[in-house]
């Protein structure tokens, strides 16, 4: 469960649409994504509708496979993981394209925790 406090979550400022880009620090075979969606203001903070994808390199990026392509609204706080098994990938980078949110004038993720291995 997440608190939904300012401090250990992040949004935008007066945006509703963006890109957030997650460095794995290294080559990863991802094979799963927890996502918790913020839920202030009764859940119209929360990301709704966006595109993941992944690169090796940081330069070319293509659509995770099986990824969501909505996240759903968590209007309650504390707010628990969605959770998605994603078709294995190798990446050092993620790719939120964020296209819109449930109706703040900012949206916001409080936390995204990859799974998988690193690539030896």
């Amino acid at each position: 469960m997440h608190d939904c406090n300012d401090n250990t979550g992040w949004k935008s400022n007066n945006i509703t649409a963006g890109t957030v880009t997650f460095d794995l620090r290294g080559l990863h075979e991802l094979a799963g994504l927890a996502v918790w969606n913020h839920g202030q203001l009764n859940g119209d903070r929360g990301v709704n509708v966006l595109q993941i994808s992944s690169s090796p390199d940081g330069t070319t990026f293509e659509r995770l496979p099986n990824s969501p392509t909505q996240l759903a609204r968590s209007s309650i706080c504390p707010v628990g993981a969605q959770t998605f098994t994603l078709l294995p990938v190798r990446a050092r980078f993620v790719r939120f394209e964020i296209a819109s949110g449930y109706g703040a004038v900012n949206t916001g993720l409080l936390e995204v925790q990859f799974s998988g291995k690193p690539c030896t």
